[in-house]
């Protein structure tokens, strides 16, 4: 099994625990005054169709988990955001086929989410057409009387 580490755009081959530890330490956590530093992307893959991929700030935290497993997408549905030392012994863990910590999480696939968006999306775009329909109807009773 090769693994392969991306951290940015950063890949690193056959990685060990320390140095998956490391890649995670490496991300810079300075802000500026104006700017704040980008949301991070790492993917621990073990191989073609295989992959653990979480993104976040180090800083502010890491926002849950995508796992493909087979080439099928599932990602943590409920998951809060997770401190960098949690976050870290799960990718060591994942690097070494220990899959235990995926019981600790709700998980969805890609179509299951699609399920639940849709008839939300018709709800939400059914409120938005409400509500221009009544701001539209408030305008022109504004200015019929003004």
């Amino acid at each position: 099994m090769t693994l392969v580490l991306d951290v940015d755009g950063k890949r690193i081959e056959n990685p060990s625990l320390e140095k998956i530890a490391e890649a995670f330490r490496s991300i810079p956590r300075e802000e500026s005054k104006w700017l704040s530093p980008p949301i991070s992307l790492l993917t621990l893959r073990r191989s073609e169709g295989n992959s653990l991929t979480t993104s976040g700030l180090p800083t502010e935290g890491w926002i849950g988990f995508s796992l493909e497993e087979n080439h099928v997408a599932q990602f943590t549905a409920d998951s809060p955001t997770l401190d960098e030392v949690t976050v870290i012994s799960i990718f060591q863990r994942y690097a070494t086929g220990d899959d235990t910590w995926k019981a600790g999480y709700r998980w969805e696939t890609m179509a299951d989410s699609w399920d639940n968006i849709i008839p939300r999306l018709c709800k939400i775009l059914l409120l938005a057409g409400i509500v221009i329909g009544v701001f539209w109807a408030v305008v022109k009773a504004w200015f019929h009387f003004n």
